[in-house]
């Protein structure tokens, strides 16, 4: 989903300027957690999977917003976002 596509005007910047900050953040706290947890551990692959497990449950919930968004159309019933052509 294109913020732009969806939104319009200020609603579109704000989202893609949202976007951009939590991949700034994400940029940022990645390799401060992947530290963390290499120097609790000793072992840099547990960082990397605590990283990688992040990135599965996220995309997974991801996923599931998608599937339960409503998109209305203006002249349809509003239609689950998964069942657009």
């Amino acid at each position: 989903m294109i913020p732009g596509t969806l939104l319009s005007g200020t609603a579109a910047g704000a989202a893609i300027a949202l976007m951009a900050t939590i991949g700034n953040l994400s940029g940022y706290a990645s390799p401060v957690l992947i530290g963390w947890i290499s120097q609790r551990t000793g072992h840099v692959e547990d960082g990397l999977l605590a990283l990688a497990a992040i990135t599965c449950a996220l995309s997974v919930c991801a996923w599931g917003l998608a599937r339960v968004m409503v998109v209305a159309s203006p002249d349809s019933e509003p239609a689950l976002l998964s069942s657009r052509p």
